[in-house]
């Protein structure tokens, strides 16, 4: 196996960022699968986004590349799509899998390779940083330990959990020992997997994943930064669009892609940034109601994944109240200094004049995040012209700081 993504030449002595992707829709031995099924299957049966939502994390990886605060080292991808994946979609990455020697098939053999390559390439420097990303089947044994299935489970060779990886194992064989003293100290953990205890696990004596990385004794000390992310909370089940996308993994990459940022000042400008800490303050916010992510882990230090070119867009819902005032009102976002801000609407055209009135009401819009001054002003029409209404006019000021994914601003207008 090799890495799809391979940087390092020339570049060993310096930090980079070292990523584990994988993701498993296929998994012949469970229901509905193509061959002989597991003695136990725990009720799971195929997946039809896994795999997909891995290969768009490893594609935003891709594009991103140039903004990480480190430069991008490795990327190791492990895909084992299931068939309406590769059927229905227009992408050769996927159709031509069989044919790329860079992209292995999730199977317990290849993930065992595919990791310990990885942690080999991660223990060159202590400001690596490692991103690790497994979508596909996950359960919980007895210790609540979080249990990654790969696509060979249940092929019926050994214990129950013989083609299975306990997150633990990797997580703890990640760590600072006497053969790995320079290894990265900063370590991101997404899990997209199901966090469900199987009640069948009852009549098993404690049952155990084989290991990934054999335990080391170690004087040194766990200085590592460890952020783990869970698509759900724990003895819950995660969710997915059929043959789209898994719900973790879409807030996951918008929140990547903006969502979650934050800004602070470094080298004396404002800097725009992604880092652990802001995506486990955000990450909530694009997530659905019937599913809610977790973290783990608090983390000594905070891990700056990327950097922006500049604030991100965040969608505004503007609204008038009450709103039949909303036809003679006149919205304006303005600056401390009263310089009109442009928006982007729904055509995404930058327009400084909203519309009067504002139509569809509520208006949808987005805004560069940052602070504004909003005012609402009464107004009405004398042979075509604008008039304000010095008698009815009222100006509502509200100081904004959008740093939410949407924010209703409500002008409040007396008539």
């Amino acid at each position: 196996m090799k890495p799809i993504i391979d940087h390092r030449t020339g570049r060993l002595d310096e930090p980079g960022f070292h990523a584990l992707i994988a993701g498993v829709s296929a998994y012949p031995h469970l229901l509905e699968g193509s061959r002989t099924e597991a003695t136990d299957t725990f009720g799971m049966k195929q997946l039809s986004s896994a795999a997909l939502s891995a290969y768009k994390m490893y594609r935003w990886l891709e594009k991103w590349q140039d903004k990480l605060s480190v430069p991008l080292a490795t990327c190791w991808l492990l895909l084992s799509p299931a068939a309406s994946e590769v059927e229905k979609l227009e992408e050769p990455f996927l159709k031509n899998l069989a044919e790329d020697e860079k992209i292995a098939t999730c199977t317990w053999d290849n993930f065992e390779s595919a990791a310990k390559a990885w942690r080999e390439g991660t223990n060159k420097h202590k400001d690596n940083i490692v991103f690790f990303y497994f979508v596909g089947h996950g359960i919980q044994d007895e210790t609540e330990n979080e249990v990654l299935l790969m696509e060979d489970f249940g092929d019926g060779v050994a214990g129950i959990f013989h083609r299975a990886v306990s997150l633990e194992n990797i997580i703890t064989g990640m760590a600072p020992n006497g053969l790995q003293e320079n290894i990265s100290r900063k370590q991101l953990y997404f899990v997209d997997a199901c966090r469900k205890h199987p009640s069948e696990l009852i009549k098993y004596t404690n049952p155990r994943p084989p290991e990934v990385f054999t335990p080391v004794k170690s004087t040194i000390k766990d200085d590592r930064s460890v952020a783990d992310f869970y698509a759900t909370v724990p003895r819950d089940i995660a969710r997915a669009v059929p043959e789209e996308q898994t719900l973790f993994g879409k807030a996951l990459i918008t929140c990547l892609e903006g969502g979650g940022a934050d800004c602070k000042e470094m080298d004396g400008q404002d800097r725009w940034y992604v880092s652990c800490r802001s995506l486990s303050e955000k990450l909530n916010l694009y997530m659905p109601d019937v599913q809610k992510p977790s973290s783990a882990k608090a983390m000594p230090e905070d891990i700056i994944i990327h950097f922006l070119d500049g604030p991100p867009l965040v969608d505004i819902a503007l609204k008038v109240d009450p709103p039949e005032a909303h036809v003679y009102t006149m919205v304006e976002f303005l600056e401390a200094d009263e310089t009109k801000v442009a928006v982007i609407d729904g055509s995404s055209n930058r327009i400084s004049d909203l519309p009067i009135p504002l139509k569809p009401h509520p208006f949808l819009c987005q805004l560069e995040a940052g602070t504004y001054n909003v005012r609402g002003t009464i107004i009405r029409k004398v042979r075509g012209k604008i008039i304000r209404s010095k008698s009815r006019s009222q100006n509502y000021y509200k100081f904004w700081t959008l740093k939410t994914p949407s924010h209703t601003g409500i002008v409040k207008v007396k008539p």
